[in-house]
């Protein structure tokens, strides 16, 4: 008996989503949760587990204010609510990345319509145990990491000789397909990698002696506030020079306020998805997240607010 194909295999082997999944979409979104209030009923949200801790203090807040609003909030990988969206088994999303080439042309060969809010601006963070001596890096320095043609720390300046350990999330993740973008050009990783299903699984091991010289990637949030033995990298491009002489590179690290300007290199929007239309609970939600109020949990979370202005102020924070 032929397997039917489904939602998983697209996530999985990243083929194009099937016809009868697709035609699947108009018959579940035809029988969408009743009508509701911008302050009132239930909704489903899938959220990328990067910005967990902070969409968790939205939903919070908001059914504070608002108690006959009720969210299920469950978080997933970036690829998984974009297919479960796209699918129409949930109306809304939170996510660390754009749709990409392929999700973007099944959205308009189908015709859906889905409204797209940067709610926030994250950065990605190289890390590292704080035992390493290196401390900066160049984007082609880690792309020549991800491809495997560097594979000791060693091969950098005051680099020790343990070898470079990746550590990260799956191809499913945001964190994984954006470097593989900004790095790679598209392609998967060449290097082997130790991949595990959350951020705090990447802090821990590269926290742990058992990797001593480990090189993991999370975004900013679930950096806020730990005290754990982990340093983020500087990190240049070198394709912005800034001298004079059009030589050298900026090294910066994932401050918010180097995100903020779009200096430090691995930058990334965190983007809300809906195709709820009208004035439901979705619509609410997205008002409250986009609001001074809603955007300043970001700002206390080490993300930065999207909707809202920021003023930037001196600080202890320079780059060399």
């Amino acid at each position: 008996m032929k397997h039917q194909e489904t939602p998983w295999a697209w996530v999985k082997r990243g083929v194009g989503i099937p016809l009868v999944i697709v035609l699947g979409w108009f018959l579940v979104s035809s029988c969408q949760e009743q009508k509701q209030s911008p302050i009132k009923g239930r909704l489903k949200i899938l959220a990328a587990e990067s910005v967990s801790p902070i969409i968790q203090k939205e939903v919070s807040r908001f059914e504070e204010l608002y108690p006959e609003a009720h969210f299920n909030v469950s978080y997933v990988s970036s690829r998984e609510a974009i297919v479960k969206l796209i699918n129409g088994e949930v109306s809304l999303i939170i996510v660390g990345r754009e749709f990409n080439a392929e999700e973007d042309s099944i959205i308009r060969h189908y015709k859906i319509d889905i409204t797209k809010h940067v709610i926030a601006y994250d950065g990605i963070a190289a890390l590292v145990n704080e035992k390493n001596p290196v401390r900066q890096l160049k984007t082609t320095d880690l792309a020549a990491i991800l491809s495997g043609k560097v594979k000791k720390w060693s091969s950098f300046k005051g680099g020790f000789a343990e070898p470079i350990t990746v550590v990260t999330q799956g191809p499913n993740s945001a964190t994984y397909e954006l470097l593989s973008q900004l790095l790679l050009d598209g392609k998967r990783f060449s290097t082997p990698i130790v991949e595990v299903k959350t951020s705090s699984e990447v802090i821990d091991d590269v926290a742990s002696a058992r990797f001593g010289g480990a090189l993991g990637f999370v975004g900013l949030a679930p950096l806020h506030g730990i005290s754990k033995p982990v340093r983020p990298l500087e990190l240049a491009d070198p394709s912005v020079l800034v001298d004079t002489l059009r030589t050298t590179a900026k090294i910066f690290p994932p401050h918010p306020a180097y995100v903020y300007l779009h200096y430090y290199p691995l930058t990334r929007p965190i983007v809300l998805y809906t195709t709820e239309t009208g004035f439901g609970l979705a619509a609410g939600f997205i008002s409250f997240i986009t609001s001074p109020d809603g955007q300043r949990i970001f700002l206390d979370g080490g993300l930065v607010p999207a909707t809202q202005p920021v003023k930037l102020v001196p600080s202890t924070f320079e780059s060399n």
